[in-house]
């Protein structure tokens, strides 16, 4: 699937704005947590169109971002079980599936049906690159994502912080199980299963894992950097709870020295 113009744009990502930043909130990359932070905060929702079709480049994006096939396994369990206003639905549902049809289950595991299961590059209009914006994990394997986000804050001087355990909507104990069973049946080997992943994998998939692959990478990089930050605030608990969170010199020391190089090699930085 290739990004949009804007008659055919896919609907799904929300922003919201504060000067010079734009938020991204994309469906299944903890779109309820942000979306509901951002509101409290007064940033003002705007229309993605309306906002970036003018050629404005004075502009700052940032967005959550997790391996496309976990949040997609999470979409498709959305999908089934919260159609109807979010009432819960048969949770014994898509066992029976896999055992019962498991090629209506290979149908269920490689399709597009809605904003949670639509590719998020394909919710990012034409005229932006998805390498500008500033990505921030929700999967990183060191460090929590509203760790990266706080920290995202204070390198741009916004005056704002997320509580580090703050999520909104987390899945019931059934819709995790229900993720696992499609798991393990979109990962089995056989034949079948292999070829109708590989054609999804290139048709539909490709483009999220080029991104979110090159984010990761990135953050591999500055994940030495990102430790002496953790150090500082773990070393100073008191202040994070405090204004000075955000005048508290983030430390530039040789790992901070190897990010911004990095960042000035990539021309991420001038």
């Amino acid at each position: 699937m290739t990004r949009q113009h804007w008659a055919t744009l896919t609907a799904g990502i929300q922003v919201f704005r504060r000067g010079k930043f734009y938020y991204f909130a994309i469906p299944k990359n903890g779109l309820t947590t942000f979306t509901e932070f951002f509101d409290k905060r007064k940033w003002q929702r705007v229309n993605l169109w309306n906002e970036f079709s003018h050629g404005n480049t004075d502009i700052t994006i940032f967005a959550h971002i997790r391996n496309p096939y976990e949040r997609y396994i999470k979409g498709v369990v959305e999908s089934i079980i919260s159609k109807d206003l979010l009432q819960p639905k048969d949770f014994d549902f898509i066992n029976r599936m896999v055992v019962e049809n498991p090629r209506w289950a290979d149908y269920i595991t490689t399709a597009v049906t809605d904003d949670h299961t639509c590719p998020f590059s394909n919710m990012i209009p034409s005229f932006i690159s998805p390498y500008q914006i500033n990505w921030i994990p929700l999967d990183h394997p060191e460090f929590n994502s509203n760790f990266l986000l706080n920290h995202f804050f204070r390198e741009h001087n916004l005056p704002i912080k997320i509580k580090e355990d703050r999520v909104l909507n987390k899945a019931e104990i059934e819709a995790k199980e229900m993720r696992e069973i499609l798991r393990k049946h979109m990962y089995r080997r056989d034949e079948y299963a292999e070829h109708a992943r590989n054609f999804f994998d290139r048709s539909i998939m490709s483009e999220d894992m080029q991104i979110y692959n090159h984010v990761m990478r990135q953050y591999e990089v500055k994940t030495p950097y990102l430790r002496s930050v953790a150090l500082q605030e773990e070393q100073y608990p008191k202040w994070k709870k405090t204004d000075l969170y955000w005048h508290k010199p983030i430390p530039k020391d040789s790992h901070y020295i190897d990010w911004i190089k990095h960042e000035k090699d990539l021309g991420l930085r001038t």
